[in-house]
């Protein structure tokens, strides 16, 4: 059998992905390539695998030069997603080549391929899909939150993935419900827990707990409305607290303040009108601010895109860089950009085996408003005394305290009854 070769379409994609970047005005406005997806096609193959991860080549036509290299995750069950999955990493790695190389796209050739040895292959399709669908029917997922100390022996012997020893869970929510994506802070000597809370219907908020080092405070609501809210990345700007929140269904992305007395949030700056950047990490480095995140439709479980202004608030410039990596293994953030001896560190998800399977840690070796570089440290899967070892998301630093949440897979005979009751009455 030989290799398949279909002619993709990019125009829309490639124009809107090209926006805030320094394209060649050579490039067409039409873009036609050619894709190289080898045999059998991965689209229509990706349903003999559980976990489909395809690797995208970019390559100098005539030569063997490779480009650019992404990892992107199809489904098994909807060649249609596939389909959508592949045009939307073609057109957001020809983005990239043309916004910082300034190559002509147009001598690029491409090739797309399932990597067997992290897809792991099913003999049995059909059936393999069948199960899913069934375990889906009485099992949900249920995340929840730890702290954590750090002391220096975790240190010595773990370096930049060091983990305390000991993690102190929340009390474990209702049924259907979970805590997830957390960051801690130290308020008057205190470690106050900030995280995602989201209901039965999926509706998230953001919560606040106090830990005195034996028992956890009571529940706080800080950000709750129509929209969605999770991932409330905390950091600190002369003298006070800041939160900012993912707010991805709102459009916006906005900056709160944390008013500590009465335990609040107060809208403090909108950073983005016109965008809800997906799970976004702030830090402040030699004299910038620096933003980590991702944008909606756009590879969000496998990429990630640079800002940076000089005040918190903005206005904030779109990297050269971006997006910095197409890596379904260790794009999208998972947590606080943390200093440690010196060097920065970024945690990122690993999604390659299902959502948030393990947390992988990048130190940050260049970081200008011209140049950005990162090197992948190790990955972390869930520790194996936490007692929750289907996944592992967001890793969160403070000084010594360390914030984790962990999957955890729950099973209820009674769970198709309560989603079709809470379709009749409407919820």
């Amino acid at each position: 059998m030989t290799d398949r070769q279909f002619v993709l379409n990019l125009r829309d994609r490639f124009d809107i992905l090209c926006t805030g970047h320094v394209v060649p005005s050579a490039q067409p406005s039409v873009l036609d390539m050619e894709v190289t997806t080898g045999a059998p096609d991965p689209v229509d193959d990706a349903r003999w695998y559980r976990f489909p991860m395809v690797v995208v080549r970019f390559l100098r036509t005539g030569t063997d030069d490779v480009l650019l290299t992404e990892h992107i995750r199809f489904v098994n069950y909807s060649t249609g997603a596939n389909r959508a999955d592949l045009v939307n990493a073609l057109a957001l790695g020809l983005a990239k080549l043309a916004g910082t190389g300034g190559l002509d796209v147009q001598s690029v050739r491409v090739t797309a391929v399932i990597d067997p040895a992290q897809s792991g292959r099913t003999q049995h399709p059909a059936m393999s899909i069948l199960l899913k669908r069934l375990k889906g029917l009485f099992v949900y997922e249920q995340w929840n939150c730890g702290i954590g100390r750090l002391e220096e022996a975790d240190l010595k012997a773990g370096g930049p993935l060091a983990l305390p020893q000991h993690m102190h869970w929340l009390p474990w929510p209702r049924v259907r419900t979970f805590n997830a994506d957390p960051f801690v802070v130290d308020i008057d000597g205190i470690p106050w827990i900030l995280y995602e809370y989201i209901d039965s219907r999926e509706k998230g908020e953001i919560r606040a707990r106090s830990w005195d080092g034996r028992r956890w405070g009571d529940e706080i609501s800080l950000l709750v409305g129509d929209g969605h809210y999770s991932y409330p990345c905390i950091f600190r700007h002369g003298g006070e607290i800041f939160v900012l929140p993912e707010g991805s269904a709102s459009g916006r992305t906005v900056l709160y303040r944390l008013a500590t007395d009465t335990m609040r949030l107060v809208e403090h700056a909108v950073l983005f009108e016109d965008k809800g950047i997906i799970d976004p990490t702030i830090v402040h480095r030699d004299g910038y601010w620096w933003l980590w995140g991702g944008i909606p439709g756009l590879q969000e479980n496998a990429s990630v895109f640079l800002w940076y202004a000089t005040a918190p608030h903005g206005p904030w410039v779109s990297h050269p860089s971006s997006p910095l990596s197409l890596d379904v293994r260790s794009s999208r953030p998972g947590g606080s950009v943390w200093e440690q001896g010196g060097m920065l560190y970024r945690p990122a998800q690993d999604s390659s085996r299902g959502y948030g399977c393990a947390v992988a840690i990048h130190r940050i070796d260049r970081l200008t408003p011209e140049h950005y570089a990162e090197t992948p440290v190790g990955t972390m899967p869930p520790a194996a005394n936490w007692k929750q070892p289907a996944g592992f998301h967001t890793l969160s630093r403070d000084g010594q305290w360390v914030v984790v949440d962990a999957l955890r897979n729950r099973y209820s005979l009674w769970l198709p009854f309560a989603r079709i009751f809470e379709r009749i009455i409407g919820r």
